[in-house]
């Protein structure tokens, strides 16, 4: 037997490089590490630079942080909050006299703390570059075809019977049409006939059918819900439900048999997805003419910015729910940019956001800055 000693040599190279690339591949743990430890490279000035302050009162990095910034606390004002750094979380934030600590003279001054995120909420983020005609070569290198993107997925229903009531509890089973007549099967029982059923969802999972009946408005997701004097929105998935309604003047959210009065402002938009929802807001300014905009989660007010004119070319303020994840765009007049809001954290700035995508516990969008394109990737470390 002859034996090629190059061939066999190149082959064992090989085998090494291959078994040397599983043995020392970076686990999440070994990457969130060299993370923490990059910190205790950075002089003053490049801390300075990330956190942007002009004094600092606490360093603990890489554990916490706290100093004093030309800014409002995060989420308070449309222009002029603090942009908490990614990887970081708020603890605490007060604010203090104007001009003061190394601010300048009409300066907002506040002093925040910071506290890294644990590695269960740290998440790695880029930007590639790619040139328009290549956006399906590129998504292509993340597992990802131009089918996994969209720009909303919000879906609003209105649907009208003047004639039947349906009794509660019941399981949708078929809708149907008889010539000009509609019908719906609820447990073998044929109700109906109704002037309008329509069945818009995106998941046939999960149909959802608004109604009308003596006036009043009955939505059906699985069982029969009603009455309200209007319905604004609904959507539910095997995580729960969410129905927002107006009864008796009064506006109301049910989420999950919880009833929620929420804080009544203009342009009230509401989205639910995967037992999370998110409720946005737009008012007027006492300082400024241009209506404030920010979201409601938990209860809890955000700031984000400013809404944007309708008529401009500007773009719009919007929730975006993607397969299971809620995503705010949102805009800044004082900068002219937009803006992306999510999981509490905020990335920007960009002159025009257009496709969204989540998958493989990922968020993925493009966006255009100074006539280049970028897909910007947040990846979940964990």
């Amino acid at each position: 037997m002859v034996i090629n000693f190059k061939n066999s040599i190149i082959f064992i190279f090989a085998l090494l490089f291959f078994y040397g690339n599983i043995v020392f591949a970076e686990t999440p743990q070994d990457i969130y590490t060299e993370y923490l430890k990059s910190f205790s490279n950075m002089n003053t000035e490049q801390l300075k630079k990330k956190f942007s302050y002009t004094e600092l009162v606490n360093n603990k990095i890489p554990q916490s942080i706290e100093f004093w910034a030309e800014a409002y606390c995060p989420f308070t004002d449309p222009q002029y909050s603090y942009v908490i750094p990614h990887d970081f979380d708020l603890v605490s934030c007060e604010q203090g006299e104007v001009g003061s600590h190394g601010g300048c003279s009409t300066c907002i001054m506040s002093k925040i703390k910071l506290k890294v995120k644990g590695i269960d909420k740290f998440y790695q983020t880029s930007d590639i570059e790619y040139k328009e005609d290549d956006f399906e070569s590129i998504i292509s290198n993340y597992g990802l075809n131009k089918s996994d993107f969209s720009t909303s997925n919000n879906y609003w229903y209105l649907n009208w019977d003047k004639n039947r009531n349906l009794s509660s509890d019941k399981k949708i089973i078929s809708v149907t049409q008889e010539k000009w007549n509609h019908y719906i099967t609820l447990d073998e029982k044929k109700y109906g006939p109704y002037q309008e059923i329509i069945n818009r969802t995106q998941d046939p999972n999960y149909p959802i059918i608004q109604y009308r009946y003596d006036n009043k408005y009955y939505v059906i997701m699985g069982r029969i819900s009603g009455p309200y004097d209007t319905i604004m929105y609904a959507n539910y998935d095997d995580k729960g439900y969410l129905i927002f309604y107006r009864k008796d003047k009064q506006f109301y959210i049910d989420f999950n048999g919880k009833i929620i009065t929420p804080k009544m402002c203009y342009g009230m938009d509401v989205v639910y997805t995967q037992g999370k929802y998110i409720y946005d807001c737009v008012n007027g300014s006492a300082i400024r003419s241009i209506p404030n905009y920010g979201v409601y989660i938990d209860n809890e007010f955000k700031m984000l910015g400013e809404f944007p004119d309708p008529n401009s070319n500007c773009g719009t303020s919007q929730i975006i729910s993607i397969n299971g994840e809620l995503v705010v765009i949102f805009f800044k007049y004082h900068h002219y940019q937009h803006y992306v809001y999510y999981r509490d954290m905020v990335f920007g700035s960009y002159d025009f956001i257009t496709q969204f995508a989540y998958k493989n516990d990922s968020l993925y969008f493009s966006y255009m800055k100074g006539n280049k394109h970028y897909l910007k990737i947040i990846k979940n470390l964990i």
